[in-house]
């Protein structure tokens, strides 16, 4: 005699079952790690979006400019004898304007300060075209933070927020991660964000 072979309801509900209890415990780790790794491409993305503006000055210039923390590249080492700040009024203005700029901030414009942010928002503030929010930390140093996803959360050192400064003596200059940047508990400095992106 012919039976048909197949599963009864309750063995169909438990296997559901069974897939959405490994769904719970598995799904929040995979939507964590893929926003974590979009948040990581967006640090790397604002350190070469700061470079190519810095290279645009340079070339337009043809010199360094006179804004920098001082950095001895022979021996590999910050040096504070170095620095030079006397061109930062004129740097920041040229430098502004060779990034996609959505928007520069001024006191009050929307969009441009939050939370911790509000105290260092400043004229070479800007918004990108793509949402990042780069805050000049101080008008007489090169310090930028940089909010790789504007006002969206976690808005955590470390996680979205970055602190890139300009190191450099008269011949050459970059912007690099700032090694003096607070991390929370969980988080990464940027050197490690974009250590990880070389890998």
């Amino acid at each position: 005699m012919w039976r048909n072979s197949g599963f009864t309801l309750s063995e169909t509900l438990v296997t559901l079952a069974i897939i959405g209890v490994i769904a719970v415990l598995i799904l929040p780790s995979l939507v964590n790690t893929a926003g974590r790794k979009q948040l990581d491409a967006q640090v790397e993305k604002a350190y070469y979006t700061l470079n190519e503006a810095l290279d645009l000055v340079k070339a337009e210039n043809a010199s360094v400019p006179k804004c920098y923390l001082g950095y001895d590249f022979t021996n590999s080492q910050v040096n504070a004898g170095l620095n030079n700040f006397s061109g930062c009024s004129t740097f920041f203005t040229k430098f502004v304007k060779k990034i996609n700029t959505a928007k520069v901030c001024s006191s009050g414009t929307s969009g441009c300060a939050y939370d911790g942010f509000n105290a260092y928002s400043g004229s070479s503030s800007f918004v990108t075209s793509d949402g990042m929010l780069f805050v000049l930390k101080s008008e007489s140093e090169p310090i930028y933070m940089v909010d790789v996803n504007g006002a969206k959360a976690p808005n955590k050192w470390g996680f979205d927020i970055y602190t890139f400064a300009l190191y450099g003596d008269e011949y050459t200059a970059n912007f690099e991660p700032d090694a003096g940047m607070s991390v929370a508990s969980g988080g990464k400095s940027a050197q490690e964000v974009l250590k990880g992106t070389e890998d």
